[in-house]
């Protein structure tokens, strides 16, 4: 199997990687960090965990995602009663037909969003699923299944989990004696924007009593508007004391916080709080009314986890690789693109990485159909393996809609250890092959 590519991080790319990352991270990188994900640093363990009663076994790395080894105790006080997560991976569940889509109708239309870090949709409730884990409910029943918490990481790694989804603490109850739920009652999420503007959405099954009393205690006051409920504390993009629990966690994020039965909203500014609720109440449109986004939905499909991004990064990538994206097609150059998606598509049996160009012109599309299938075949990385030794490129295809042609390229993903795959060339801008 090819070692782990190391995930570090070009300039560009670290504020996206804050983004996706919990405080304490963040926190590194203001003091001078700047590696991206690289496994059991990034995800609390046992040896954290204020739980007593299961063992983790470290152990070696094993070859992701197959880490689940045996059901939760129902022992009182240990983990749910109620769980009954499969011992071992069951797949063949399919991400959700039109769920990112549905996402994106959800999301404020803003002059702060998207921003630079683009859009990420994480669809977990179908990826765990598909991986023995569909049963676990809390940190406590996941322990209880996790032979490996650094195969865990790698696993979450596989798509854009939200900061605000506590994926850090997966394996302890620190996320959930603090904010009053985790990452395991977290069924989709979608989080837009990044640093001081920035907004989420997550869809489970959250206890709002347990939220609320949280974010009461953390100061957070009611305020209506349009007849609902924002909880909020100090000013928009404040962050609060440092040495409280809830701010080292949070930071800014929970600023301005919507509960509601089966959906927590998150966010640092009142506008971008208002303005989701304005598109909840259909007083003014989501995101999905973007033609690019909803071309980039529709050409995507049915994915576990994805990203919609701006173009830049992509055609001039900070990141020198080792081979320039023309050199394998003779100089052929691509046209210009409106955006970028990525994605994966993953039944716990197959797993296909995503690319996926938004074009305002088909004839535009259709042109470059070659050339980038081309491209990504003979693609070196920087590191100067050959990305085809990770990920066996496919035949492109284009969808269209009303008014945009999407080219999407699928990589078929043979080792699911390679599962993040798209996500690592993402933050290290290895995505060379896009250059026009």
């Amino acid at each position: 199997m090819p070692a782990p590519i190391t995930p570090a991080l070009s300039r560009r790319a670290l504020l996206g990687w804050l983004i996706a990352t919990g405080a304490t991270t963040l926190l590194a990188a203001c003091s001078g960090a700047t590696s991206g994900p690289t496994g059991a640093e990034s995800l609390t363990t046992a040896a954290d965990a204020t739980a007593t009663g299961v063992t983790v076994p470290t152990g070696t790395k094993a070859n992701i995602p197959s880490f689940a080894t045996s059901a939760p105790s129902t022992a009182s006080g240990t983990r749910s009663a109620t769980t009954t997560a499969a011992a071992i991976p069951t797949p063949g569940i399919m991400p959700v037909q039109g769920a990112l889509l549905a996402a994106l109708v959800t999301v404020p239309q803003s002059e702060f969003l998207p921003g630079l870090a683009g859009i990420a949709y994480a669809d977990f409730v179908t990826l765990k699923g598909n991986y023995g884990l569909g049963g676990a409910k809390s940190a406590l029943d996941a322990r209880a299944l996790v032979t490996d918490s650094d195969a865990l990481a790698a696993f979450l790694r596989a798509i854009p989990l939200p900061a605000e989804a506590g994926s850090r603490y997966a394996l302890d109850a620190t996320w959930l004696n603090t904010l009053g739920y985790d990452l395991w009652q977290m069924d989709r999420a979608i989080a837009v924007g990044n640093g001081p503007s920035s907004w989420t959405r997550m869809v489970g099954s959250f206890d709002r009593t347990a939220i609320g009393a949280v974010l009461d205690r953390a100061g957070h006051k009611p305020s209506t508007y349009m007849g609902k409920t924002i909880l909020a504390r100090g000013d928009d993009a404040q962050i609060g004391t440092i040495s409280d629990p809830f701010t080292e966690l949070t930071l800014m994020r929970f600023d301005r916080v919507i509960v509601e039965d089966g959906a927590l909203t998150t966010t640092n500014r009142m506008a971008l709080a208002q303005g989701g609720l304005d598109v909840a109440g259909q007083r003014q449109p989501g995101l999905a009314g973007d033609a690019d986004h909803a071309a980039l939905a529709a050409g995507l499909g049915a994915v576990v986890g994805a990203r919609l991004l701006p173009t830049d990064p992509f055609l001039h990538p900070v990141r020198a690789t080792a081979q320039p994206a023309a050199v394998a097609t003779g100089g052929a150059q691509l046209h210009a693109y409106r955006r970028v998606g990525l994605g994966l598509r993953d039944d716990g049996a197959t797993h296909t990485m995503l690319v996926a160009l938004a074009y305002e012109k088909q004839a535009d599309a259709a042109a470059d159909l070659d050339t980038l299938r081309a491209r990504a075949a003979t693609y070196t990385l920087a590191s100067g393996e050959a990305l085809s030794a990770r990920a066996t490129v496919g035949q492109p295809t284009i969808v269209t809609t009303a008014n945009r042609a999407v080219v999407v390229l699928p990589f078929d993903i043979p080792d699911p250890a390679n599962l993040d795959l798209w996500q690592q060339l993402y933050f290290r801008e290895e995505y060379g092959f896009l250059e026009l």
